[in-house]
C-alpha cells in the first residue's frame, strides 16, 4: 500500500508559496501584504510548511550560462542494470539530474559541459558503460522551471472567492493587482468583476 503523502494546504498557503517562489528574498512584511494576512500568520504558515516538508529549503538559483560548464546536454540510456548505472552516473560531477524511467530508454540524465571538447569527453566516458546511449545538446531553452511550481489545482480546500463554495474541479483563475483569485464558475467570476468595477 502506497502511503498518502498529500498535505492539506489552503489559499493562503498557496499565495505565500507563490510569492516566495517568485523571489525567496521577499520580506515577511511584503509576503503578508501580497497574501493579505498578518506578518505573524505568514511566519507561522512558513514554519508549518517547513515542518511538513512542503518547503524543503531556501536557496539561490544560479544562471549557469554565466559560467563555464553552462552547456546543457540531455542523455537517454538503455541499461540492463538501470539502478546500478543510475547510481554510478549520480557520482559524475557534470551530471546534475538522473532519473530511472519506463520505456525502452530506462534512464534520462541532464548534464552540463564546458564546450564541444567537454561534450566529447563525456560521451567517451559514456561508452564505457554497459548501456546504449543517446544524447542531445540544448541549442536554446524556451522555458525552464528550476523548481516545482505550485498550481491552484494542487491545493486542497480551495474555495470560491465569491460564494465560498469548495471548488471540486479545476478553479477558474483571475489575477488583479498581482493577486490571484479563484472561482467555481463563470457566473461568480462575472459577479466579482462587476464588484471590482463598482469599487474602482
Amino acid at each position: 500500500m502506497v502511503e498518502d503523502m498529500t498535505v492539506r494546504l489552503d489559499k493562503t498557503d498557496l499565495r505565500i508559496l507563490r510569492i516566495l517562489q517568485d523571489d525567496g528574498r521577499t520580506t515577511l512584511s511584503d509576503v503578508a501584504t501580497g497574501a493579505e494576512v498578518s506578518v505573524p500568520t505568514v511566519r507561522k504558515r512558513i514554519e508549518n510548511m517547513v515542518r511538513l516538508g512542503v518547503i524543503e529549503r531556501f536557496t539561490v538559483r544560479v544562471n549557469r550560462s554565466m559560467f563555464r560548464g553552462g552547456v546543457p546536454v540531455y542523455l537517454t540510456l538503455r541499461a540492463d542494470k538501470a539502478e546500478a548505472t543510475a547510481q554510478e552516473l549520480s557520482t559524475w560531477p557534470e551530471i546534475v539530474e538522473v532519473s530511472v524511467t519506463s520505456g525502452v530508454n530506462n534512464l534520462i540524465c541532464k548534464a552540463y559541459v564546458d564546450d564541444m571538447e567537454g561534450y566529447r569527453g563525456l560521451m567517451e566516458r559514456m561508452e564505457r558503460l554497459e548501456a546504449e546511449v543517446g544524447s542531445n545538446i540544448v541549442l536554446r531553452n524556451l522555458k525552464e522551471e528550476g523548481d516545482f511550481v505550485v498550481g491552484p489545482e494542487m491545493v486542497l480546500g480551495l474555495t470560491c472567492d465569491v460564494c465560498g463554495k469548495e471548488i471540486e474541479d479545476h478553479p477558474i483563475t483571475y489575477t488583479r493587482h498581482n493577486r490571484e483569485y479563484y472561482f467555481c464558475c463563470q457566473t461568480c467570476l462575472k459577479d466579482f468583476k462587476k464588484k471590482m468595477e463598482y469599487l474602482a
